[in-house]
């Protein structure tokens, strides 16, 4: 697979899929940038698509920008993505993520292996946070559709694989839906779906999320901006 370094130019911006889902237009390739260059503003909320993967021509666009490099009152969120899915295969409702907190000192090689996830297909989309003095890195690993638990299971199989989290510790599922409505550790409702330590037993058990009874149901509500997620630092 061909490599290019990721590039920077104001006059241009991100391909129309990142444009429709993370409302960015300022963000772009083609000139040389550096961590401490990247400007944005309240239009593309701060954000950096700093990893790009095209699987049908076989080319990876890459920033070579850490996590920890970037300042995150500049940029909150760094992107990664391969597109594998047609945009309109996605259903916004269905999207969740695998969520790790990870220390400053691991991020750096922790996102490289997901970079590298992302580039052999394994993985679909994902994003870091920068560089936060005193807080721990937030990273979302996404899936197309947390109804599909083989699929649900398969990224965490990867995950564990890939050495990106320690078996011993154990990590939480959100959907998207959850994260647009609010649901944080504390409040009522519960704000994950599934488990690392209980999801493989639930499918040994013939589970399907149709039938679970302790399964939040997607709400019935529209959302006017689709996105992976949301330009702040909760997950």
């Amino acid at each position: 697979m061909s490599h290019r370094k990721v590039e920077y130019n104001e006059e241009k911006v991100l391909p129309k899929k990142h444009l429709k889902n993370l409302q960015a237009n300022t963000v772009g390739r083609f000139v040389e940038i550096d961590a401490e260059d990247i400007e944005t503003n309240e239009e593309n909320d701060k954000i950096f698509c700093c990893f790009e993967v095209d699987l049908e021509a076989d080319e990876v666009y890459d920033s070579e920008i850490n996590p920890t490099e970037v300042d995150y009152k500049k940029v909150v969120w760094l992107y990664a993505s391969n597109y594998k899915y047609p945009e309109d295969s996605i259903d916004y409702d269905k999207v969740g993520k695998w969520m790790l907190f990870v220390k400053p000192k691991w991020v750096n090689q922790v996102w490289r292996k997901i970079k590298l996830g992302i580039e052999s297909g394994d993985l679909w989309d994902s994003k870091v946070t920068t560089n936060n003095p005193g807080r721990l890195h937030v990273i979302m690993i996404y899936t197309k559709d947390y109804t599909d638990v083989e699929d649900v299971i398969r990224v965490l199989d990867y995950i564990e694989r890939s050495r990106l989290k320690p078996k011993y510790i154990n990590i939480r599922y959100k959907a998207d839906w959850q994260t647009r409505a609010g649901h944080y550790t504390g409040g009522k409702e519960r704000p994950w779906i599934y488990a690392s330590e209980t999801i493989r037993g639930l499918a040994l058990s013939n589970f399907k999320s149709s039938d679970a009874d302790d399964l939040p149901p997607t709400p019935p509500i529209s959302h006017p901006t689709k996105s992976l997620g949301s330009a702040t630092n909760n997950p």
